[in-house]
């Protein structure tokens, strides 16, 4: 389609409309080739053509996505294609001048004429005069243009609307009386009483004179059409967009949108209808597409066709339905959760199928509390009360007009078959991605988040052939909840210009998997055909849940259900994908034991130990097995999800699923080609759950889960964990080479048999909230079964899931100080009930690109990677845990939680609630650019964004006055308080730690420079372009664990780039010609923001070097001791303020600073054996470059040269000097 307007003119009437405004972008957008679009617009007002032109079309923020695009040249590129014509379609001769009028003639290819009079209640006279004699003037002139391919009149499904409660085909039905007569009789009318005698005459059964009129109008143009080869388009209710240009745009107060909009303000509660019907709303940018679609395809009809009819719309039984309850629920619900600013009372929605009962309810809540009101503040005289009275009744007047306008679309129903589109749709040409993503320039791709706009490279071609199968106007790819929740922010951000965030694109990205996705934790009011299921919900989910097809003609239940009217199959239920039959567990048994890795091991034993009795080593295989081995029964499985669907009902608001990696996660499990390996990250206990509960909602086969043995202590649990998929498994099996034989062999057994295996590859939970570094056992087994030839291929699919609010964040805070781990137990899970009956945000689930081991595997043997460093080769195991890591923190989203913790602990000392909406919602932009999401902000205000955050952040902050909000620290007790807030900001540091390097080193400089000029009186803020990147790669480096990474690669270059990027931000700025860098004017908020975010860090790693200034003499600590050292120190630095962030006291810092010295030749360890039993432990201590001379102390000093000096704490930071200014210190 694309080809065919290339080069094209066409003409457009109604263009400063809702229609016309939409498929100008989308032709500027999809087609830049296209010649020339010509826009008639009435000029009015003072106002020509060419002004109303580029004030109500080209200012319009409908074109904010194409300004996205082309930064550089939209002025240009669109008044280039744009050319305003003045005109009228009220006058024969459309009102335009001689040389437009032959200009069009001789340029225009194409003609899409949709302007009319949308008021429903238009005089009789005017709506004919508009919509039937402006059609006609069109048509008349459109028969002289000289290359017309196709005549586009966009008129109403509703033209048929005397015919009620039925059927309506893609046809010109008669009309009971004659057009041109009738047209006649209207035009000749000498007074409004004629007028309103024909308006009773002609109305018949019609609900308004639009509908009639846009009747008429057809069998005009149909009648005197000649050659010109004419479309007759039919939408019926229009709504916002599903997509195009940017989800929920809006900009017109009308049909369903004014009832969402006076039911969100509270001015409307009850409408009649029955809430069963079908509510024919379609997106505009579905209406647009068919447009285009239908005038292609009528091109290339043959000369004098008859006039092509097409339905836009959504009541073909083929397209989903909407229906009224489902607006009711949704719309009602995101206005009581997001109150309007100007909103009347709050939002709630009833529909009435009974005429009858809905005047009563009219007249109890509207009409006699308003003649009340209005006859009491009569009476009384008060000037204030009968001022209200008045705006009451006129508040109850516009309600019952809205209801009576509407009224005939919620009481009747009909149904408007759409054939034409459906074949269209069909067929290949009209196919192209082109019509329903971003036509993309050779490989880049615009993409773009709320109000900040960002490109990323990408194979364009490859996405537009990846993704045909998009439709460009198929209401089957409509997820309703999610329209409505857009439609009803589009109506607050773009008809009540509220500072309202936008809809992320990736929020109407629509699978099969949208289907289960709303269900998750809510039941679906559509899905049975008589009520009484809707008394057992969660029962109903769970007995339906990853059942194969069938199950309402089997079993007491099922068949139960379906006597019901259950309909099996359909929305909350994905495609049934088969399971891989399950073996019993002796037979398991017996494939373990004779495998080649445990016979081998009993050899080895036997050949040490010929007396060793073999028959007690395979029994001790048996035993091992026994523990270990998972047994799943679906069963159980499904009194689980029951369970967790009521629990986590009342925990979280939502679980945010990535839906299209859930379907590629379904296809490669429906292939088996190969097993599947999740690999998700690990913040909380509910990971274990939740990718079963998960792939159980979705009807995937519920994966196998590496579990520790710490779950055996848990009584009952223990066996549902078991049958619900976990194996458990030793933490260190290193001395016990059978337990290690008989852990691979089930697990490639595992593999092998094609079952889901998931385990996390981190090893433990982050209590920091940052991303662990990687643990290489079970995936090395992973790998070692691949590379055995068990299997062909294994899919490894990294997993992030991101918490609003973790279970575990005050358990997390304990730890972090040094308090001992809870161990799993059922009096611990008993304890901790309480706490499951709070509220914790919402849940994000995302998957990245799966990782198909054989090309992996092949890639790395044609170029293994070399360690920029040492030179020597990277292992596979370390590259392939690494490039997951990275897909992990890639697909890392954030809410607005972390955004104001992060904000507070830079505002450590309090911060006004107007401050920190501005703060957060600013801070939320940055990550956006930087390509992040932030989920629970789109349609929300910056202001209930963060008021919700100030919700769940609850007992970590506190409010000084009634304005002035900082961290919960009034007392030492509540210090903890600052770990729990740094855990939030850690979740969106991976977005700023390159950049923080940089702009830490160049404070750094910048603070050694200041002191420098103080002394010489010179003044100078710039520093050398060289000397900043030298410096920044040692705090690069330094931090190398902290921040995981690819350590392997070029850090210089990383570092490079991220100067790049604080330039192209204009936080810094890079002189080309002296190499050397400054600080722009707009640079302070962004730096400050950097530094912050890594200055307690710098601040750990630099307490952990003071504390082994101790060590010199030579002492030797066990590891576990040396982190206890450095946490007591870093406390008392903290309240001696010598240090000036409590989180750097986080012994997960301080042992990932133990572990970079180690790395750096700082600190050694070894093992010692102690006590009269010999026991084995194991030491550290200083290297002999560090235990003399004063190595140690400069290397303390070089990283204090990045610190960040607390307010009235000492201004030096030799260690000897500390030492004499705060005996405390003396202790080490």
């Amino acid at each position: 389609m694309e080809q065919f307007y290339a080069g094209k003119g066409l003409f457009v009437t109604g263009g400063t409309g809702f229609i016309g405004k939409t498929l100008i972008e989308k032709l500027l957008r999809s087609t830049p080739d296209i010649d020339k679009i010509y826009v008639m617009v009435r000029p009015k007002k003072g106002r020509s053509a060419h002004d109303r032109l580029e004030s109500d079309v080209i200012s319009s923020p409908i074109f904010n996505r194409l300004r996205a695009e082309r930064p550089t040249d939209f002025d240009t590129f669109v008044r280039s294609k744009l050319v305003a014509v003045g005109g009228d379609i009220n006058s024969a001769s459309l009102g335009m001048s001689r040389q437009d009028a032959q200009m069009l003639i001789d340029r225009v290819n194409v003609v899409v004429h949709s302007a009319a009079s949308v008021s429903f209640n238009e005089p009789l006279d005017v709506a004919v005069e508009m919509n039937t004699l402006g059609a006609m003037y069109m048509l008349n002139f459109s028969k002289k243009i000289k290359s017309l391919a196709a005549y586009v009149h966009v008129s109403t499904a509703y033209v048929n609307s005397n015919r009620r409660n039925c059927t309506l085909m893609e046809q010109l039905y008669p009309l009971d009386f004659d057009v041109e007569a009738a047209i006649d009789a209207v035009t000749k009318a000498s007074s409004t009483e004629d007028i309103e005698k024909l308006h009773l005459n002609l109305i018949g059964t019609y609900p308004n004179t639009y509908t009639l009129t846009k009747s008429m109008a057809e069998h005009m143009v149909t009648k005197y059409r000649e050659h010109v080869p004419l479309v007759l388009l039919r939408p019926t209710i229009v709504g916002a967009s599903w997509k195009e240009p940017i989800p929920g745009w809006v900009d017109q107060l009308a049909a369903a949108g004014a009832i969402f909009l006076a039911g969100g303000m509270g001015l409307l509660t009850i409408l009649p209808g029955d809430p069963r019907s079908i509510a024919d709303i379609v997106p505009v940018d579905f209406v647009v597409n068919a447009i285009l679609l239908s005038a292609c395809a009528k091109a290339k009809e043959p000369v004098g066709s008859p006039p092509l009819i097409l339905h836009s719309g959504t009541s073909d039984p083929r397209e989903q339905p909407l229906r009224w309850r489902v607006p009711i629920g949704t719309v009602s619900s995101y206005f009581q959760q997001n109150p309007p600013e100007k909103g009347i009372s709050r939002p709630s929605f009833t529909m009435f199928p009974s005429h009858q009962v809905f005047q009563i309810h009219w007249f109890l809540r509207y009409t006699l509390p308003s003649s009340a009101y209005s006859t009491i503040a009569n009476a009384s005289g008060n000037a204030h009360h009968m001022k209200q009275a008045s705006r009451l009744w006129k508040l109850t007047w516009r309600a019952r007009q809205l209801v009576e306008v509407f009224k005939p679309f919620t009481e009747n129903q009909w149904v408007f078959r759409s054939d034409g589109l459906q074949f269209l749709r069909s067929m290949p040409e009209y196919s192209s991605t082109h019509w329903y993503v971003v036509l993309c320039m050779p490989l880049v791709v615009a993409t773009w988040h709320g109000d900040a706009v960002g490109t990323q490279l990408c194979g364009g071609r490859h996405l537009m052939q990846s993704s045909c199968a998009i439709r460009c106007c198929d209401a089957n790819d409509v997820m309703w909840e999610r329209y409505l929740l857009n439609y009803s922010v589009g109506l607050r951000k773009w008809l009540l210009h509220e500072d309202v965030i936008d809809v992320d694109i990736e929020g109407v990205q629509h699978t099969e998997m949208a289907l289960s996705t709303e269900r998750m934790l809510e039941w679906d009011p559509d899905h049975h055909a008589i009520s009484f299921p809707g008394l057992l919900p969660d029962i109903s989910w769970a007995f339906t849940s990853s059942r194969k097809p069938g199950y309402t003609t089997s079993g007491i239940w099922g068949r139960f259900m379906g006597l019901t009217g259950w309909k099996e199959g359909v929305h909350h239920e994905a495609t049934y994908v088969p399971r891989v039959p399950a073996d019993p567990l002796s037979a398991i048994h017996d494939h373990v034991l004779h495998s080649t890795g445990v016979q081998q091991v009993l050899a080895n034993a036997m050949h040490v130990n010929p007396n060793a009795d073999r028959a007690a080593m395979e029994r001790q295989v048996h035993e091992m097995l026994t523990r270990m081995a998972a047994t799943i029964n679906y069963k159980t499985v499904r009194v689980a999800g029951w369970l967790l669907r009521k629990v986590w009902r009342q925990m979280y608001e939502k679980i945010i699923v990535d839906e299209a990696g859930l379907e590629t996660i379904r296809k490669l499990v429906q292939a088996r080609d190969g097993p599947l390996v999740l690999i998700p990250t690990h913040r909380s206990y509910v990971d274990f759950l939740m990718m079963t509960y998960l792939f159980f909602a979705y009807n995937i086969p519920v994966p196998h889960i590496f579990a520790g043995e710490d779950f055996l202590n848990m009584g009952p649990m223990t066996r549902v964990l078991r049958e619900g998929g976990a194996f458990f498994v030793r933490r260190s099996f290193k001395d016990d080479p059978l337990y290690a034989a008989v852990f691979s062999e089930y697990t490639q057994y595992l593999l092998t048999k094609g079952h889901t295996v998931e385990f996390f590859l981190e090893g433990t939970r982050s209590r920091s909230g940052k991303q662990l570094p990687p643990q290489f056992g079970m995936l090395s087994t992973v790998v070692k079964c691949f590379e055995s030839g068990r299997v062909d291929n294994i899919h490894l699919v990294p997993v992030t899931i991101d918490y609003d609010k973790p279970v575990e964040l005050s358990v997390h805070q304990k730890e972090l100080l040094g308090e001992g781990k809870v161990k799993e137990s059922v009096s611990a899970l008993l304890k901790s009930y309480h706490v499951l009956r709070q509220d914790f945000g919402s849940v994000s689930v995302r998957f990245g690109p799966p990782i198909h081991l054989n090309e992996f595997v092949g890639a790395y043997k044609a170029s293994p990677p070399v360690d920029s460093k040492t030179h020597q080769t990277v292992s596979l195991v370390t590259d392939l845990a690494y490039t997951i890591t990275a897909s992990m923190i890639r697909r890392a989203t954030c809410t607005p939680c972390h955004l104001v913790a992060t904000i507070l602990l830079m505002f450590r000392n309090g911060v006004t609630k107007e401050q920190l909406i501005g703060q957060t919602n600013w801070l939320r932009k940055e990550i956006v650019a930087r390509g992040g999401r932030v989920l629970g902000s789109q349609g929300r205000t910056p202001a209930a964004m963060t008021e919700r955050a100030l919700t769940l952040l609850g007992n970590l902050i506190c409010w000084r006055r009634s304005n002035l909000v900082e961290p919960a620290i009034t007392n030492r007790d509540q210090y903890s308080n600052m770990i729990g807030l740094g855990y939030y900001r850690n979740k969106i540091l991976h977005w700023f730690y390159k950049e923080g390097v940089i702009a830490c080193t160049y404070h750094a400089l910048h603070a050694a420079t200041a002191a420098s000029n103080a002394s010489c009186g010179s003044a100078s803020t710039t520093c050398s372009k060289q000397t900043l990147l030298d410096k920044a790669l040692f705090l690069h480096d330094i931090l190398a664990v902290e921040f995981v990474r690819k350590d392997y690669g070029d850090s210089r270059a990383d570092l490079e780039h991220a100067l790049s990027m604080l330039t192209q931000r204009r936080v810094l700025s890079v002189d080309s010609q002296t190499s050397t860098v400054a600080l722009t004017d707009a640079s302070q908020p962004t730096l400050s923001l950097l530094c912050a975010v890594l200055w307690p860090f710098i601040d750990s790693y630099w307490v952990a070097l003071t504390s082994l200034v101790a060590m010199k003499g030579g002492e030797r600590i066990s590891p576990k001791a040396l982190v206890k050292r450095m946490q007591w120190l870093a406390e008392t630095m903290y309240h001696d303020r010598i240090i000036a962030f409590y989180e750097s006291c986080s012994m997960e810092t301080l042992s990932n600073a133990v572990t970079i010295l180690t790395t750096w030749g700082v600190v050694e360890e070894g093992v010692e054996t102690k006590g009269p039993l010999q026991h084995k432990m194991s030491v550290i201590r200083l290297t002999d470059t560090y235990r003399s001379g004063s190595a140690l102390e400069d290397l303390a000093a070089h990283l204090a040269s990045f610190r960040k000096l607390p307010l009235a704490g000492p201004q030096s930071m030799d260690v000897a000097a500390l030492v004499a200014e705060f005996p405390s210190l003396s202790k080490l």
